[in-house]
């Protein structure tokens, strides 16, 4: 649990000085979509662990340990209340709201990575698994690199509209900000999420 814990404070620690705050031109805007954004990010978050862990599993235990997990884990990832933050960065107000929220977010989503750690069956060889997978990086990297990405597409969607080129992730996010269909309308998205994260 450390590890991951430590990943999700890794990649905001990496990546945040590196954000530059938008100019936008219009603030409400830029605030509601902002909590969108933090969401967004907390559920790509969420995914990356999970996929994490159950490639580990995976690899170790095949398909059956695989199985054995997820009868364990209906209703994961628990829905969480709404958190109010206060910008701690006067000259990037936006990116420090963004911060704030992402780690009061990634605190909650810690939590919710502990119920699916709990999910692992226990079975010998399962420490083991556990140690080496806390060794990698693979979290952190993923995170962070979808936070610059994300951070780059946020900024054109409250300033310009002119976007970078988009992954999947961020192509369904920009679409549901502008009123477009999405690619599809399967059992994920007609239940709020933007698409499901593999």
């Amino acid at each position: 649990m450390q590890a991951i814990s430590a990943a999700l404070a890794g990649a905001l620690r990496d990546v945040g000085p590196t954000l530059i705050e938008p100019r936008s031109v219009n603030p409400d805007r830029a605030v509601r979509v902002l909590g969108s954004f933090v969401e967004t990010m907390t559920g790509f978050a969420l995914g990356a662990i999970a996929h994490h862990l159950t490639s580990g599993m995976r690899r170790w235990f095949g398909d059956d340990g695989i199985a054995t997990m997820r009868s364990v884990m209906h209703g994961w990832p628990a829905p969480v209340d709404a958190i109010d933050v206060v910008s701690s960065d006067a000259r990037r107000p936006l990116v420090g709201e963004a911060l704030g929220q992402l780690h009061a977010r990634f605190s909650l989503a810690n939590k919710q990575a502990r119920a699916l750690v709990e999910a692992v069956p226990n079975r010998p060889m399962t420490a083991m698994m556990l140690s080496l997978l806390a060794q990698e990086d693979t979290i952190q990297r993923r995170i962070g690199d979808e936070l610059a990405r994300g951070w780059t597409v946020y900024t054109a969607a409250v300033t310009t509209k002119r976007y970078p080129a988009l992954n999947p992730l961020w192509q369904g996010w920009q679409w549901q900000l502008d009123g477009k269909p999405v690619l599809t309308r399967d059992e994920n998205t007609q239940a709020g999420y933007i698409m499901l994260v593999r």
